[in-house]
């Protein structure tokens, strides 16, 4: 399979280096010690849904009010009343909309045999498991798949779609194609990797605030050689 479209013109192959070799580049530029820390699996799943459309500091506080009230498990969250668990979660914003989908989740996790089940689970399967619950969409799916599960799966958010974009590895791939264009490259490109992936995640994130924003700053860009918005002017 290969690591990038087809159709990047000749001049921008003569620059892109292997999609595997700039991860790596990327990875190394950004080293992190554990960019989702948790106390356990379900921590990491109730966060990939509080983070949606907000701080992770917010998450921190929302995560931290349901840890002391005893309410961070599959089990507490499923059986909580909507009320409160608003009132829990209420740092994180738009808590009515977020406590309905962090409901959905716990249900579906008692429902479905809790993590002994999930781990007999293939990826593909257990994928379109938690896309078929209402409010968790591919970004929250891939992030608990690969967070929480540790499956090889890459979280191909807005920042990703940006960095890989600019470089030159998705030419031709149009905008709502983006997502699972980058996925599958990168999950190709790391082989199989769960905590490369993992890396490679919290690198793009890394840099993309840092440095490739939505006003890009190339002048402090290590990577300016192979970027071809950079080239481009």
């Amino acid at each position: 399979m290969t690591t990038r479209p087809t159709d990047v013109p000749a001049s921008a192959r003569e620059v892109l280096p292997p999609l595997e070799n700039f991860a790596a580049e990327l990875i190394t530029a950004y080293p992190t010690e554990q960019w989702w820390p948790a106390e356990t699996s379900f921590e990491v799943m109730a966060g990939a849904v509080l983070v949606q459309n907000t701080r992770w500091s917010n998450v921190e506080r929302a995560l931290a009010q349901l840890r002391v009230a005893n309410c961070l498990s599959a089990e507490a969250i499923s059986s909580c009343p909507p009320e409160r668990l608003q009132v829990l979660i209420q740092s994180a914003g738009c808590q009515s909309v977020k406590a309905l989908r962090l409901g959905n989740l716990a249900q579906w996790l008692v429902d479905f045999g809790g993590h002994r089940q999930i781990a007999k689970t293939h990826t593909d399967e257990l994928r379109t498991q938690l896309l078929g619950i209402n409010g968790i969409g591919p970004e929250t799916a891939d992030a608990i798949l690969n967070f929480a599960c540790g499956r090889p799966v890459f979280v191909a958010d807005r920042y990703a779609q940006r960095l890989f974009a600019r470089l030159g590895y998705l030419n031709g791939v149009g905008k709502t194609g983006r997502y699972e264009a980058v996925r599958a490259m990168l999950e190709a490109a790391m082989q199989g990797r769960a905590q490369a992936l993992q890396d490679l995640h919290a690198a793009t994130v890394l840099h993309c605030q840092q440095v490739c924003g939505g006003v890009p700053r190339c002048s402090l860009c290590p990577f300016q050689r192979c970027c071809q918005r950079n080239r481009a002017g």
